[in-house]
């Protein structure tokens, strides 16, 4: 069906996301570090997963890395923080075009992902 981009320094997450995705015939590259899914982007991807915190630079910083070369990408917030402070901030940058709360909600998660796979 096509590609994703997945950023976490957890190998457990990427591997779920992985697993997840290919129930969706979406192969993933994956990532632990915000550096390098920015050189990796690219505007052949559905959309990237991008975790808030990262060992390198943040989530947040990433998206916007990415969206400045890939305007149309879409860049998917994947945290687990549920405090609405940070939702509304991920919201409010205007980078992020979704987000995913851990531990995941897969069919809220599924219905993110066809909204891009159309």
């Amino acid at each position: 069906m096509g590609k994703a981009l997945v950023v976490d320094d957890d190998e457990k997450n990427r591997k779920l996301m992985e697993d997840l995705l290919a129930i969706k015939k979406i192969e993933v590259i994956s990532f632990e570090k915000g550096e390098d899914a920015v050189k990796n982007a690219s505007n052949e991807l559905l959309f990237c997963v991008i975790d808030i915190r990262l060992p390198d630079i943040p989530g947040f910083e990433v998206a916007r890395r990415i969206k400045e070369k890939y305007p149309a990408l879409p860049c998917i917030a994947y945290t687990a923080s549920a405090f609405e402070d940070r939702v509304k901030s991920i919201k409010e940058t205007g980078v992020f075009d979704e987000y995913v709360l851990k531990p995941i909600d897969i069919n809220a998660f599924f219905s993110i992902v066809d909204k891009y796979c159309k």
